[in-house]
Parts: structure tokens; sequence; C-alpha cells
């Protein structure tokens, strides 16, 4: 059986700037991937509005495997409603976009107990055992992968603050 156990409440983050979307996308998944997280796009959807701007959303799962049946998770679920605009930097234009970004962080671990501690007919005490181990062993390391997983989070998410706010063309 899959347990699932949210580490923060959901974090939100919502910007009206002009940036270039291609550079924060690159940027965010190197984010992830520098903190060693393997990142699964689960859906990437462009549409274009009636008044010309466009509506990009995506979402992403970050996942790392913190034991060996626990792995720590983030999710960014991604929407930006913007508009082309070129802008002048270093006295040459570029293209790039003014809109609204939303963003939503979400941190979480999985665990999986029932590798070896599942039910089974030769191993009738296995999830009692498994009670045991996590009750009176497991405590401190729990908490470790719990701090881990609000550090990496906090440090993701100033990371796409930063570049919001460093990156902007306005």
């Amino acid at each position: 059986m899959l347990e699932i156990d949210q580490i923060a409440p959901p974090v939100v983050i919502k910007k009206t700037l002009t940036f270039d979307l291609k550079e924060f996308y690159r940027h965010m998944k190197s984010a992830l991937k520098d903190h060693g997280y393997y990142v699964r796009e689960r859906s990437y959807d462009e549409d274009v509005t009636a008044d010309g701007s466009r509506k990009t959303a995506f979402l992403w799962e970050a996942d790392k495997k913190a034991s060996e049946y626990v792995k720590t998770m983030i999710t960014v679920d991604f929407v930006a409603v913007t508009k082309n605009v070129v802008v002048k930097e270093d006295d040459k234009e570029r293209k790039a976009q003014r809109g609204q970004v939303t963003m939503k962080f979400l941190a979480f671990t999985k665990k999986q107990p029932e590798s070896e501690w599942e039910l089974h007919p030769k191993r009738p005490y296995g999830a009692f055992f498994r009670e045991i181990y996590e009750k009176f062993t497991k405590g401190n390391r729990a908490a470790a992968i719990s701090s881990g997983l609000e550090d990496d989070l906090a440090k993701i998410i100033d990371e796409a603050k930063l570049f919001l706010k460093m990156r902007r063309y306005d």
C-alpha cells in the first residue's frame, strides 16, 4: 500500500511581469535537476485565447530517492497567460512575454512499505514489525528526510522568485 505524506502546505506564487518564458522553463527544470530530482512532465498545454494572448500550463512531478522505500517529491503546477512583446536588452531587441504567472508548489513523501513488509502467508507478522521499525528506529530518519525536503522546496521556490525578479524586462 502506497503512503503519501504532505510535508508543507502548498506554496503559490503569482506575478505579473515581462519575462522570457522559455528561459524560465529551462531554468526551473535545471534547478530541480541540480537538487537531485528527476523531473517528469505530466502535462503541457498551450492555447491561444480569443483576445490573442497565450495560455501556457504545465505540471511537473520531480522525485528523488531518499531511502530504500521512501521518495521525496515536489510538484510544480505552472500557468501563465501572456502576450508576446519585443523588449530591448543591451541595445538588441528580443522576444519576451508579458502577463501573469501562477505557480503552485507542493512537497510530499511517498512510502512503499509493501516491498518487504507486506502481509504474506509465510510472514504473517511483517506489517506489525514494519510499524515497530518505523516507530522506534526510523523516526529520526523520517524527520531528517522531511526536513531535507522542506529545505529543497524552499531553495527551489527562492530560485523561482529570484529568476522572476532578476530576469524581468519591465
